[in-house]
């Protein structure tokens, strides 16, 4: 045993003997290599032919305007944008007139919002559907929509009897002329109470021509005289 342990020993002290002279072979031949590459002296190349360049050209705004008009992910921009107006919604039907009062407290005026509809006392400045009530007169209404100044007469926004309202749309087709404004006919009416205005009061029918203090169905008639707004009629329960 301890015979071949030398003899495996041997071996191996020959292979590294081999190995190192391999090796040092390697070497000096690496060395005599380098000795021949780096000790030569380099050849300097001749340089590429030079010329002058061309000047640049002076900056024109005119030559961006495309950068201006076009971006790169909409090919379809153009400078000129169209601006195209909402279209206003159309006024509605204006408020119906019942008449108008001042008892000190400041002028009012009987309103509705159409016709049949809850009668409601508006001061000046207040709102009467989407209208506000700017001033009465003795014989005009003065009302602004969005901003638009609405003038009316009086006659024009008084309630309409049933026949008026379905007979008005076949007397204005004839009419071909917009600048012809029908005017309801204010003759003289049945004399009596008018509709209800919702405080235990009746209004007067346009045209009444009973006397003030005169009594019918119950209701005795009041005149008020208030100023330059003319005079307030109404009905009120006898008693």
């Amino acid at each position: 045993m301890k015979r071949k342990l030398l003899l495996l020993d041997f071996a191996l002290l020959v292979l590294l003997v081999v190995v190192g002279m391999r090796l040092y072979a390697k070497w000096t031949e690496a060395r005599k290599r380098e000795s021949v590459v780096v000790g030569q002296p380099l050849q300097q190349a001749a340089p590429p032919p030079y010329g002058s360049l061309a000047p640049p050209l002076p900056l024109a705004g005119a030559d961006y305007a495309i950068v201006a008009q076009q971006v790169l992910w909409s090919a379809d921009r153009n400078p000129t944008v169209v601006v195209v107006p909402e279209a206003p919604p159309p006024r509605p039907d204006l408020p119906v007139f019942y008449g108008a009062y001042d008892f000190g407290d400041g002028p009012r005026a009987i309103l509705s919002e159409k016709a049949g509809g809850e009668h409601k006392r508006i001061r000046f400045g207040e709102k009467i559907g989407e209208f506000t009530l700017i001033k009465v007169t003795r014989d005009q209404i003065i009302l602004d929509w969005r901003g638009e100044k609405v003038v009316k007469r009086l006659n024009e926004l008084v309630a309409r009897e049933p026949s008026e309202q379905s007979a008005a749309p076949q007397a204005a087709a004839p009419s071909a002329s917009p600048q012809l404004t029908q005017v309801r006919d204010l003759s003289p009416v049945k004399p009596g109470p008018g509709p209800d205005r919702g405080d235990g009061t009746r209004g007067c029918n346009p045209g009444d021509t009973a006397a003030a203090g005169a009594v019918m169905d119950g209701y005795r008639k009041v005149v008020v005289r208030i100023g330059p707004l003319g005079e307030s009629c109404r009905w009120e329960q006898a008693r």
